[in-house]
């Protein structure tokens, strides 16, 4: 590493990774030709596409999906139980997480996820 990138902290040589939590909804579906959104398991949404491109910029990115995909205004607890349980599982094997969801209910599962995970940061990720 040079002089530079040491007062600065870089990490060049370091790959990062990223864990894409996709549980249905519009913002990772499709549109129909005829305007009708579509969510189908294992069919790649031009969002997630592009989430995956992120492996240019020497970052692996992977895709775990709901199965069956959950519509946004469908979402419970227990989805958010299972998102939580997830991230808390991987916290240790990724840099970051994205979840991919219905708008309608995403200001929920953000607080929800928020409360549901406020020590996690407390693990040693080193």
């Amino acid at each position: 590493m040079s002089q530079e990138s040491e007062e600065f902290g870089l990490e060049h040589e370091r790959s990062r990774s990223v864990l894409v939590i996709f549980t249905g909804g519009q913002m990772g579906s499709r549109m129909e030709e005829s305007g009708e959104f579509v969510n189908e398991n294992g069919a790649p949404t031009a969002l997630i596409q592009d989430l995956l491109s992120l492996h240019r910029m020497n970052t692996r990115v992977e895709v775990r999906e709901f199965r069956p995909l959950v519509d946004g205004p469908d979402i419970t607890d227990q989805h958010w139980t299972a998102m939580a349980r997830l991230i808390g599982e991987q916290y240790l094997a990724f840099d970051g997480f994205v979840v991919v969801m219905g708008t309608d209910t995403l200001a929920y599962t953000g607080s929800a996820l928020s409360f549901m995970l406020e020590n996690l940061g407390d693990c040693d990720r080193s």
